[in-house]
């Protein structure tokens, strides 16, 4: 379940014009190996020179660094700063 905002497919940096394209997977487990995702997602759609990034929570998940919101405690003390700090947004707008 992505949140992210659309982005464009093209990209400009440096005057140099790059082409982003996702690559769907299968939802990503502790038990994958990031390696064979490339190969079986991501390699069949490469060409010579291409260039593959992989974002943090992908590589996060197959490395068993992720953690389900469901296992995160919050604590009083956090819940009191997140209130404090919504206030403090509210005095900058």
């Amino acid at each position: 379940m992505s949140h992210s905002k659309q982005t464009e497919s093209f990209i400009t940096i440096g005057g140099v014009k790059f082409e982003r394209i996702p690559v769907k997977t299968k939802i990503l487990t502790p038990q994958d190996d990031i390696g064979e995702v490339i190969k079986k997602y991501a390699l069949p759609l490469m060409q010579p020179g291409d260039i593959l990034t992989i974002s943090e929570s992908p590589l996060a998940i197959t490395q068993g660094r992720a953690i389900p919101v469901t296992e995160i405690k919050v604590t009083p003390l956090a819940s009191c700063l997140a209130v404090l700090y919504l206030k403090f947004l509210m005095v900058l707008v």
